[in-house]
């Protein structure tokens, strides 16, 4: 006697088949829009004759809409802030120094060109052609002086912390409800850091 093969077993397999998918679709997607968010990568400390240097730099820092803004001319900064602390063992850790600088963007419609201005290199301007130099500009903090080397004692540990965060212009009072994608300008990273003994 032949018999059918029965398929109530294979239902219950699949749905558990795509009961799991869903699982593991649901755990991806916040990874995925985590990694999108921005965030301070390859911080460095190094140093010149005189003194500590600071290397950082803002992954995911420019949204659609914030090249639109730049490309309506208005005007994006970077604002960086930076702590040094000495840490003590079974000490509270001794902060040296606090401090912060801007990095600028703006846009030139007549030239067509960009100017970023640097405010740890003393508001040096670095005029660019594309929007993709100016903005790897404006994410990149290269040998920024942080403090000099005879504040540091030798044979101690040191951590060298740093964050970011987007400033826009400021405009006249509901304004910026006329422009769609003024909101998306509200960004900043969380601290990073780096160790180093001296």
């Amino acid at each position: 006697m032949n018999r059918q093969p029965s398929t109530i077993y294979h239902r219950p397999f699949t749905a558990a088949v795509f009961f799991l998918a869903a699982v593991v679709f649901g755990l991806c997607v916040p990874v995925l829009a985590q990694d999108s968010s921005p965030r301070i990568v390859d911080v460095a400390a190094a140093n010149s004759r005189a003194d500590v240097l600071l290397y950082a730099r803002v992954e995911n820092g420019f949204t659609p809409e914030m090249e639109k803004g730049v490309k309506n001319g208005i005007p994006a900064t970077f604002t960086f802030e930076v702590r040094l602390v000495r840490e003590v063992r079974d000490w509270p850790d001794r902060e040296l120094i606090n401090i912060s600088f801007d990095h600028r963007l703006e846009y030139d419609n007549l030239k067509d060109e960009y100017r970023v201005i640097l405010g740890e290199d003393s508001g040096r301007t670095v005029t660019v052609s594309t929007l993709a130099e100016a903005e790897r500009i404006m994410t990149t903090v290269d040998g920024a002086r942080v403090i000099s080397l005879s504040a540091l004692k030798k044979g101690e540990s040191y951590a060298l912390w740093v964050k970011a965060r987007l400033e826009h212009a400021t405009l006249p009072l509901y304004f910026h409800y006329l422009i769609p994608f003024w909101g998306a300008w509200d960004l900043k990273t969380d601290w990073s850091h780096v160790r180093f003994h001296y």
